[in-house]
């Protein structure tokens, strides 16, 4: 049986259940590379917003007992395209086509590493329902 651990995706502070195997290993430069281009574009405490809500969406397809809270979505979406997205509305619209990009290329990662174990992806998300913020700010429990 594969040892699971928590992985702290870089320095996001972002917590994913992942395990040791070399599949997960070959997934590190995909998460490195999405961090890198995240960040460059959104910034590093938005970043963590960004993997916080693509985990919770996951975390509600894959476990039982959660509903995604898409109206804190999209509230903190908003904050994010009137904080960093620009000021004309064409700036705004590349913004949010390339922040939403990204947000999709985390949830394709997250849900590929939620079908390699279903049931330690699970656990992990119980542990994530203990935290004070995080991925639990986008859900609410059943």
């Amino acid at each position: 049986m594969k040892k699971l651990f928590a992985l702290m995706l870089l320095a996001s502070g972002s917590v994913f259940a992942v395990d040791d195997s070399e599949v997960i290993q070959k997934l590190a430069p995909a998460w490195a590379s999405l961090e890198e281009k995240t960040v460059a574009l959104v910034g590093a405490d938005y970043q963590k917003q960004v993997v916080d809500a693509a985990f919770a969406s996951v975390a509600v397809s894959a476990c039982p007992g959660l509903e995604y809270n898409s109206a804190e979505v999209d509230k903190r979406f908003a904050k994010l395209v009137a904080e960093k997205g620009g000021k004309t509305p064409e700036e705004q619209q590349t913004f949010t086509v390339k922040a939403s990009t990204l947000y999709g290329a985390y949830l394709g990662l997250l849900i590929a590493e939620s079908h390699l174990d279903t049931p330690a992806f699970c656990k992990y998300v119980d542990k994530a329902k203990a935290g004070k913020d995080g991925p639990k700010l986008f859900w609410t429990q059943k």
